[in-house]
C-alpha cells in the first residue's frame, strides 16, 4: 500500500481496512529507522497492553480482586498469545479488556471517571474494529448489564465505543468501499 497498491483491488484480503491502516504507521515507522517491520510491531504492541493496563489498574483500583487482576492481565494479554502476537485476535483481547472490566464495574454498581469510561470505549472499538464479529460479546454483556440494573446503557463509554464504531464504517464507505 505504501508503494501505491490499492487495497481489496489490487490486494485480495478478507481482513477489514483497519488492520491495514493500523499497520501503515509501524511499516513507516520500520523504514525509516532501517529496521524490521517486527522490530516496531513488538513495542506498539507492549505500549498498546500498558495502556489498557493502565485503564485496567485504575478501574481495579478499589476492587477487593483488583490485584490479582493487574498481576494476571499481562500473563493474560501477553504471554498467553506468545504464537499470535500482534495479530488481529491478540490486539482485539488487549483493546477489549478495560471495557469488560468496565462493565463488571457497573455490574456491581461501582462508578468510573468520564474520561477513563470514554477511554476504554474508544479502546475497545478499536479492538472491535479488527475483529467486528466480536461486538456480540459487548452486545451480550450490555443486555445482560440491562437486565441486571434496569438502566439503559446510554453510558459514555458505549457512546465513544458507538461513535468510533459509526466513524469507522463510514471511513470505510468512503475510502475501503471495494471491502
Amino acid at each position: 500500500m505504501s508503494h501505491g497498491v490499492t487495497l481489496y483491488t489490487d490486494i485480495i484480503e478478507v481482513n477489514p481496512p483497519l488492520w491495514f491502516w493500523a499497520a501503515i504507521p509501524v511499516v513507516d515507522l520500520a523504514r525509516l529507522l532501517g529496521v524490521s517491520s517486527y522490530h516496531v510491531l513488538i513495542p506498539s504492541v507492549l505500549a498498546l497492553d500498558v495502556v489498557a493496563l493502565l485503564l485496567v489498574r485504575t478501574l481495579c483500583r478499589d476492587l477487593q480482586s483488583g490485584g490479582l487482576i493487574v498481576l494476571g492481565f499481562p500473563v493474560i494479554t501477553l504471554l498467553a498469545f506468545l504464537d499470535v502476537f500482534g495479530q488481529r485476535e491478540h490486539l482485539t483481547l488487549i483493546a477489549i479488556v478495560p471495557y469488560l472490566v468496565l462493565v463488571a464495574r457497573r455490574a456491581d454498581g461501582l462508578a468510573a471517571s468520564r474520561t477513563i469510561s470514554i477511554l476504554c470505549g474508544l479502546l475497545a472499538a478499536f479492538g472491535l474494529a479488527l475483529k467486528p464479529h466480536f461486538l456480540l460479546v459487548p452486545v451480550a454483556l450490555e443486555i445482560l448489564l440491562l437486565v441486571r440494573t434496569r438502566r439503559l446503557p446510554f453510558r459514555p463509554e458505549n457512546v465513544a465505543l458507538a461513535a468510533s464504531l459509526v466513524a469507522y464504517a463510514l471511513s470505510v464507505l468512503l475510502f475501503a468501499r471495494a471491502y
